[in-house]
């Protein structure tokens, strides 16, 4: 590990792509975020406890949710393609051969169906947002973003929308999450925040 860490958060909405209903303890994973192709191309990543890691990846609650979640040395920060890095999103239900037990349900349906799906990936876009905790308002806070650009406020649209869903969902006022800690205080303390819509195939 070397420098101080910064968090970074990718909110995923998995659902079925053929009945649009939520799919509980399907696997996200961030597999590569883009940097310039002169500092290696792909932004090395860090587990919570500061070691390095090849991709960050959560499992989704009965929502639908999953956060994926990651730590990030903002030495890089200005190795960014632009201030809006891309990255690929995968949503799956097998991993090397390890397989996951996806449970389909209705949106407030409590009947629950196991099924198979296959793997997606699609490009999204992170953005850098000055407080990251202003995301454990259910994305109602007002956002900081290091850029205002239309691809961050229809983020931030996103992240309320998952949120205020999820906390429905699950019967709170407001969505509870617990993010990672940093491991110590950087001079520019900047999160990767972003948030995807995946729509997994059934087999």
């Amino acid at each position: 590990m070397y420098g101080n860490l910064n968090p970074g958060l990718m909110i995923c909405f998995l659902r079925a792509g053929d009945t649009g209903n939520v799919l509980e303890n399907a696997k996200a994973t961030v597999p590569w975020i883009q940097t310039d192709q002169t500092f290696g191309g792909n932004l090395p990543i860090f587990d919570k406890d500061g070691r390095s890691v090849w991709t960050a990846s959560a499992v989704s609650d009965s929502s639908g949710v999953a956060f994926v979640q990651f730590l990030w040395d903002p030495i890089h920060i200005g190795h960014f393609i632009d201030e809006s890095p891309m990255a690929i999103v995968r949503g799956r239900n097998a991993d090397q051969g390890e397989t996951y037990e996806i449970k389909e349900r209705g949106t407030f349906a409590d009947t629950k169906v196991s099924r198979s799906f296959v793997a997606t990936g699609i490009f999204k876009r992170f953005h850098l947002c000055v407080n990251l905790g202003q995301v454990l308002s259910s994305g109602k806070g007002e956002f900081q973003f290091k850029s205002g650009s239309g691809s961050a406020i229809d983020a931030l649209k996103l992240i309320q929308r998952i949120l205020e869903f999820r906390a429905k969902i699950k019967g709170e006022k407001i969505a509870k999450l617990q993010i990672l800690k940093v491991m110590r205080p950087s001079v520019e303390m900047y999160s990767l925040v972003g948030a995807v819509e995946l729509n997994l195939t059934p087999v």
